[in-house]
C-alpha cells in the first residue's frame, strides 16, 4: 500500500470518527477529467430530410476507465450517488433534437451492453440556448459500482436532424458531469 493512499485512508478514518452520524460526502467532479475534445463539440450542417435524419447513437466519451479509491471499500461502504449531467445546447442554424445517454458498468463489462445510467433530451433551435440539467438519485447499480477499484464509462449522442426549414449547425456543451457520494463507516 502506497504513503498516499494510507495518508487518504487515515484522513478518511478521522472524518468518519469525527461525524456526527458516521456520514462521509464525496463529491467528485468527472467532467474535469474528460478530454475537452469531447465535452464540447460543434456539429452540422445536418441536412433537412422529410422526417429528419438520425444519427443513431454516437461515442462522445467512448469506453472510458475510471479508476477508484482501491481501499476505500475496506472503510466505508457507498449507501448513495447522485450523478448529475448539465448540458448546453446552441444551433447557430435550424432545429433539431439531441438524446445523451451516460452508460456506467463495472470494469469487465462494456459500458455500452448495459442500461443507461441518465437519459437527457436537448432541445436545439436557431438562435436559442437549452441549458438541461438531469440528476439520478438513488440506484444501487450505480452506488455498487462506486465500491469496485474501477467502473468504465460511456456518454452517448443521437442527433435528430430537421424534416424541415434550415439545415442544423450547433455546438453541444456537457458542462458538469458530477457524483455526489455518501458513504458511512463499515
Amino acid at each position: 500500500m502506497t504513503s498516499r493512499r494510507l495518508f487518504f485512508l487515515a484522513l478518511l478514518a478521522i472524518a468518519l470518527a469525527g461525524c456526527g452520524d458516521r456520514s462521509l460526502m464525496l463529491s467528485v467532479d468527472i467532467a474535469s477529467y474528460l478530454d475537452p475534445a469531447t465535452t464540447d463539440i460543434s456539429f452540422g450542417p445536418v441536412p433537412v430530410i422529410p422526417g429528419g435524419i438520425q444519427t443513431g447513437e454516437q461515442p462522445l466519451v467512448a469506453d472510458k476507465t475510471v479508476n477508484m479509491l482501491s481501499s476505500m471499500n475496506d472503510v466505508v461502504e457507498v449507501e448513495n450517488v447522485e450523478l448529475t449531467l448539465t448540458t448546453i445546447a446552441d444551433a447557430s442554424r435550424g432545429s433539431g433534437v439531441d438524446t445523451l445517454r451516460v452508460y456506467l458498468s463495472d470494469s469487465a463489462t462494456d459500458p455500452r451492453t448495459t442500461t443507461p445510467v441518465l437519459v437527457q433530451v436537448l432541445q436545439f433551435t436557431a438562435g436559442q440556448s437549452d441549458t438541461v440539467q438531469s440528476t439520478l438519485g438513488s440506484d444501487p447499480r450505480v452506488a455498487a459500482l462506486f465500491t469496485d477499484k474501477a467502473m468504465r464509462m460511456c456518454v452517448t449522442t443521437s442527433l435528430h436532424g430537421p424534416a424541415s426549414g434550415d439545415s442544423l449547425s450547433g455546438r453541444l456543451r456537457i458542462t458538469e458531469l458530477d457524483a455526489v457520494v455518501i458513504a458511512a463507516r463499515k
